[in-house]
């Protein structure tokens, strides 16, 4: 059974959460990028993610939540994914 990050409130938060596009790996690399001094044209090149979406990221405005606890969840059978997320659509070791 994995393991999903849960919020004080109880919620799940970063990949665990249902509505989530975007893996960890991808939102730690993107500001890891940002960081490092990439401009915003450079990390939607090198991700493929909205700059948008990324200006939230490293704002704080999503994906800012650090965990509280941690649950065990039954694992939920999907077709093994042919990319590392909706967004990117590269293979994981893009981003690594």
């Amino acid at each position: 059974m994995p393991l999903v990050a849960l919020s004080d409130t109880g919620k799940r938060i970063g990949e665990g959460n249902g509505r989530a596009v975007a893996l960890n790996v991808v939102v730690e690399a993107v500001l890891r990028d940002r960081e490092a001094g990439l401009s915003w044209s450079e990390l939607e090149r090198r991700h493929h993610v909205p700059i948008r979406t990324m200006r939230h990221w490293v704002r704080g405005e999503s994906r800012s939540t650090a965990p509280h606890s941690w649950k065990r969840v039954p694992e939920v059978r999907r077709p093994a994914p042919r990319t590392c997320c909706r967004l990117c659509g590269s293979k994981l070791e893009a981003h690594e």
